[in-house]
């Protein structure tokens, strides 16, 4: 593989180096504690302009091809990747090569997204037509019983599809919100904003 990398759309100080790229993916994946999925995976290798994306779909797919990289189908019949022993011990000796601001960027990238994937999966919501309106439901998932199932009544489906927006943006001061209201305890002390404002920002 050629050194030198595409650079268009790399930001100063990203990966112009192939190379470079492919021990990026290896170092992701090693220093994450699951499988990750290509989406995780390429969105932690191009944040911020990091690398371009044909040098990570190269690297990815070498990577595959000489075996340094596995992937396993789970029961949710999603196709997710991990290192090969192999790769792990090929790639481990050269990390040190890579910008440790490169290394954090990408690694704090798959942590973003995957709280971002586990809130997905924990917050539920639907939105269903009414007569005079729309309704919208919103749950709370856990191992066990629901935290939280709620629902109400706007005029709009905007106005539903920015009230969810809102809530999967930060469900846990929400919940601890409304749970502290219902209790009569001390409630948000964030600056109140208007009804417009907390639906649209």
């Amino acid at each position: 593989m050629e050194r030198n990398a595409f650079t268009q759309g790399i930001r100063p100080g990203g990966l112009t180096d192939s190379y470079e790229v492919t021990v990026l993916v290896c170092y992701v994946l090693d220093h994450t504690e699951q499988p990750l999925t290509s989406q995780l995976l390429q969105e932690a290798v191009l944040k911020d302009g990091l690398a371009n994306y044909f040098e990570f779909a190269q690297a990815f797919g070498k990577l595959q091809q000489d075996g340094h990289i596995l992937k396993e189908t789970g029961k949710d019949n999603i196709e997710r990747f991990h290192l090969s022993e192999k790769g792990a011990q090929a790639a481990r000796v050269f990390y040190d090569s890579l910008p440790a601001s490169v290394r954090h960027m990408a690694t704090e990238a798959v942590r973003i997204a995957l709280l971002r994937q586990r809130r997905e999966k924990e917050i539920l919501t639907e939105i269903e037509k009414t007569e005079d309106g729309y309704k919208l439901t919103i749950r709370m998932t856990d191992i066990g019983s629901d935290l939280l199932s709620v629902s109400m009544f706007l005029p709009t489906r905007e106005e539903c599809e920015a009230v969810q927006k809102r809530f999967r943006s930060d469900p846990a001061y929400i919940y601890q919100s409304i749970l502290a209201l219902c209790l009569g305890e001390a409630g948000p002390t964030e600056k109140p904003v208007s009804h417009k404002e907390k639906l649209y920002d």
